[in-house]
This record gives structure tokens, sequence and C-alpha cells, in this order.
């Protein structure tokens, strides 16, 4: 078996190696590689540097797309940061407004009270003297009314008295000088 196995292996190194009659370039195996090392060659030569560069201009233009979208994205924190200082200082002008307001109400409706109560207070005083006045032509009315009925009286019962001298003229003057002295 040891003789087998040798013989097996001879015989796979003999196909292996190659015959010695053969030339190099006449090796189908070394013109391969010699064309796989020339396509490297060139390949390295015109072909990377086109594509290193191209991959280098894709980078240049990620990395100007990137700072601009920091750019960007700063101004837009900043000016949110804007609309945000804005937001707050509308927030507390509207509260110093509503407190302005309630100041302004409240300063309106004691002015209000107040002059609510001068109104009244005058209306009572214009009441009140109105009253007066009434008493004060009642009275007059009254005592008009009563000299009236004390002439009209005095003429019934001195005309009564008299009797027939009722139309004596001097009598007539007295009553009426009576009558105007009491008006």
């Amino acid at each position: 078996m040891k003789h087998a196995v040798a013989a097996a292996v001879a015989e796979k190194t003999a196909d292996a190696a190659p015959a010695p009659t053969e030339s190099l370039l006449q090796d189908p195996h070394f013109w391969v590689a010699v064309s796989f090392v020339l396509f490297v060659g060139l390949f390295c030569k015109f072909v990377l540097p086109a594509i290193l560069k191209a991959l280098d201009d894709r980078a240049a233009t990620i990395r100007d797309q990137l700072e601009r979208a920091n750019h960007l994205r700063a101004e837009a924190e900043a000016l949110l940061a804007s609309y945000k200082r804005q937001q707050e200082e509308a927030v507390k002008e509207a509260e110093a407004l509503v407190q302005q307001a309630k100041k302004d109400a409240d300063a309106m409706r004691a002015s209000a009270e107040a002059e609510l109560k001068n109104t009244i207070a005058r209306r009572t005083k214009q009441a009140e003297e109105s009253i007066k006045r009434a008493e004060t032509d009642a009275v007059q009315q009254i005592r008009t009314r009563l000299v009236d009925i004390a002439t009209e009286t005095a003429r019934n019962v001195i005309s009564a008295q008299l009797g027939a001298e009722k139309e004596d003229p001097a009598v007539a003057r007295a009553l009426q000088s009576i009558e105007r002295n009491i008006h």
C-alpha cells in the first residue's frame, strides 16, 4: 500500500510539473500571469487614479454638504433661539398688558364708583332743593289762599256790619290795600 500511495503522489507531481520540453513562453499560465500583471499595472496607472479622484471629489462634495448642513443647522438653532426669545418677550409683554388692563379697570371702577357717589349726592341735593322749593311754593300757595280767604271773609264781615255802606269807595280801597300788603 505504501507503494500505491507513493506512485499516486509521483504521478500527481509529474502532472503538475511542466514538461521540460515546453518553454515558458508557450505556457498559457505564464501568459495569463503576465496579462494579469499588465492589467493590474495599467489599472493602477490609469483607472485607479480616476476612481480615487472621483471618490475624493465625492468625499469633498459630501464634506461640503455636511458643512452647509452644519451651518444651516447653526442658523436654524440661532433662529429658533431668536423666536423663543421673541415669544418670551411677547408673553412678558402680554402679561404686562394684562396687568396694566387690570390696573386700568380697577382705576375705572374706582372712578365710576366715585362719579356714581357724586352723581347720587348731587341728585339727592337737587331732590332736597326741589322738595324745599315745593314746600316753599306750597306754603306760599297756602298763605296766598289763606289771605284770599281772610280777605274775602273780612270783606263779607265788614259788608255785613256796614250793610248799606257796602259800596263805599274808601272801604274798597282799604280792602285792596290790605290785600296788597299781605301778599
